[in-house]
């Protein structure tokens, strides 16, 4: 985790719309909360947003969470670590806790139980350090990876992704980043 504090703890929120076009390119913009989530899920009964707030501790992520599989992924409560970077604090947008990739040379991923596809609504993704970065989000269905988008990230303002219709009938998620750590918070499946 890192080793210098920040100057203080953001005391609002970012705030945009998210793209109102389901079938475009994801769209990426500071958020806090989407008005809107995506055509590309029937029904909200079927959303499942993971917040990351219900841990009591820093710790990795079990490998089942959330009826999800999770690998090389830690959580982290930034106001409770003394050298947390400002990238940790402002990549929280909901309570206290963020999910981050611990092994940056390492994919950080999570995937489907059983034969359960998923379609990936959005994410709010921050890097824990650089002021530019980029997080490519690679999707698979089985072992094929199916779809792959690279969108920029800072250590300044979460930035709210949008994913189009193509980020359906998935069972994995893998997530990268050109630099070091990224956190990411509030991740919106739709699943099947």
């Amino acid at each position: 985790i890192p080793s210098s504090s920040p100057s203080a703890i953001p005391s609002s929120s970012p705030s945009a719309t998210p793209s109102s076009n389901p079938s475009a390119s994801p769209s990426v913009s500071p958020s806090v909360s989407p008005t809107r989530i995506s055509n590309t899920c029937p029904s909200t009964e079927n959303i499942v947003t993971n917040h990351f707030d219900d841990f009591e501790q820093d710790e990795a992520i079990p490998e089942v969470y959330n009826d999800l599989f999770w690998e090389n992924f830690y959580v982290y409560a930034p106001e409770n670590n003394i050298s947390s970077t400002p990238g940790y604090f402002n990549g929280i947008t909901s309570k206290t806790y963020v999910a981050y990739g611990f092994d940056f040379r390492k994919t950080a991923s999570f995937s489907a139980q059983d034969t359960t596809v998923f379609s990936l609504l959005s994410i709010y993704a921050t890097s824990a350090y650089d002021e530019q970065n980029f997080l490519t989000i690679k999707g698979y269905n089985a072992t094929d990876m199916v779809v792959e988008k690279t969108v920029p990230i800072n250590a300044n303002t979460p930035s709210y992704v949008v994913f189009d219709s193509s980020f359906t009938n998935l069972t994995k998620i893998g997530l990268d980043t050109s630099l070091r750590e990224f956190a990411i918070d509030d991740i919106r499946l739709c699943l099947s």
